[in-house]
């Protein structure tokens, strides 16, 4: 069994590692094997790598469920309005910010 420790993959959330070394040593800290990333946001950090990362949280339970069921129709259908969503949050933040 792997010990894992949550993470969030988000710039702001992940300022306070210094680079990947001091996120390693975070994950060794707490008696953990690596850790699962939820996802948050723009990282642009380069911290994560394969060898930190054992998994990546799912959103919702139903999207877990079409993860091990193999149903890659149903993950398609999820993630595609995750990632339209996200598009459409970038276009309006670019946008408002025009207006300043």
């Amino acid at each position: 069994m792997k010990h894992i420790v949550n993470t969030v993959s988000e710039n702001f959330w992940l300022e306070q590692y210094k680079d990947k070394a001091d996120m390693n040593k975070f994950i060794s800290d707490c008696l953990c094997d690596g850790c699962e990333v939820i996802r948050g946001g723009e990282d642009t950090t380069g911290i994560y790598d394969k060898d930190n990362v054992i998994g990546v949280h799912l959103f919702f339970y139903p999207a877990w469920l079409d993860f091990w069921n193999s149903d890659i129709e149903k993950l398609k259908l999820h993630f595609a309005v995750l990632v339209f969503t996200l598009q459409l949050q970038r276009f309006l933040s670019s946008i408002f910010s025009l207006c300043k």
